[in-house]
């Protein structure tokens, strides 16, 4: 409008300021309030379907993401590093946290659990080794599963071929 004067011309016909602006103040509103409405209803709902969505694909077939060298949380928050994958079977586990190590030998998903075979379990307490402890089968609940598989960008993934 301040291109060609419209508002001028507007004005100078007795239109008052007030009813040119309105339609636009009107509009503008609108907008904005669709758009708050949008962002605080719907995106939020949509967003956490897809990730609840994706969460379950992951539990229900994790061997799409795994490498080697891939590394993700269990329910608990402890870390799970995994050193070798053999088709649906990984192997070479480390799980860390702040209080035990777990090295497993075997591993395998099954229903949102990672089924541990033939490891040894390592507590702490401070700095120092509590208890060492061998074991035959153990689980992880996978409730919450995040994968990194790649650290940073410069580190290449590896090929699971």
């Amino acid at each position: 409008m301040a291109e060609d004067a419209e508002l001028k011309a507007l004005l100078a016909l007795g239109i008052r300021r007030e009813r040119v602006l309105l339609p636009f103040f009107l509009l503008g509103s609108g907008i904005a309030l669709a758009a708050f409405l949008l962002g605080e209803s719907l995106v939020p709902r949509a967003l956490a379907q897809g990730q609840d969505l994706l969460r379950r694909q992951v539990l229900e077939r994790p061997r799409a993401l795994l490498a080697p060298g891939a590394t993700f949380q269990d329910a608990r928050g402890r870390v799970v590093y995994v050193g070798e994958v053999r088709g649906e079977a990984i192997g070479k586990l480390r799980v860390l946290s702040r209080e035990e190590v777990l090295l497993a030998e075997k591993g395998r998903f099954q229903g949102g659990v990672l089924r541990v075979e033939e490891g040894l379990r390592v507590t702490y307490e401070g700095d120092r080794p509590r208890t060492l402890t061998r074991f035959r089968r153990g689980e992880l609940v996978l409730k919450d599963l995040t994968f990194e598989p790649c650290r940073t960008r410069r580190t290449a993934c590896p090929s699971s071929s």
